[in-house]
């Protein structure tokens, strides 16, 4: 395993700037969901439930060539992520 180097700064609240050796991306969220987006076009979702350990992660690449569609996948498995997110926060909130 190699060394490797980032650094992560707030922006606004749910918004950061991640900057590594390998280019830069922007996070949106807030604990337990972020949408990340980076420099080379690569989209990455993810959902955890916090303080369990657990966390769902998917990709999406950039880089596709012109007339080539995206792959229907990623926005599907954005889609389910968010309504996990969703199930989520009203379990959450409905034990308060």
């Amino acid at each position: 395993m190699g060394l490797r180097f980032y650094r992560r700064f707030p922006v606004l609240p749910g918004v950061r700037v991640n900057l590594g050796t390998r280019g830069a991306s922007v996070s949106f969220g807030h604990r337990g969901a972020w949408y990340t987006v980076g420099t080379h076009g690569r989209r990455t979702a993810t959902l955890g439930w916090p303080g369990s350990g657990l966390r769902y992660t998917t990709t999406a690449s950039g880089g596709q060539r012109p007339g080539v569609p995206a792959a229907p996948s990623a926005m599907a498995s954005l889609i389910w992520l968010l309504g996990i997110g969703l199930v989520i926060w009203m379990l959450v909130h409905a034990a308060r």
